[in-house]
């Protein structure tokens, strides 16, 4: 659930009065998930606290090259 809100923070990050996305803090949450299993209960505690789809969300945040770099790190973690 801390990740999950640490990602929603992340999205809506303002600067200013100008909505925009903390990037960096994506990748640290996601460096900090240790496998892809917790990375789905991510994904489950992001919908039960908003309501939304994490990937969904996640790219509506991040410009399309930039998602598959991300996914990347998640990606290359242990399965379980």
């Amino acid at each position: 659930v801390a990740w999950a809100k640490r990602l929603k923070a992340a999205f809506d990050k303002t600067y200013s009065f100008i909505p925009g996305t903390d990037e960096k803090a994506i990748k640290a949450v996601f460096t900090e998930i240790p496998t892809q299993a917790a990375f789905i209960n991510v994904g489950k505690a992001y919908q039960k606290e908003y309501g939304d789809n994490l990937i969904e969300a996640l790219k509506s945040e991040l410009e399309i090259w930039e998602y598959p770099d991300y996914m990347k790190i998640i990606t290359a973690k242990p399965k379980a």
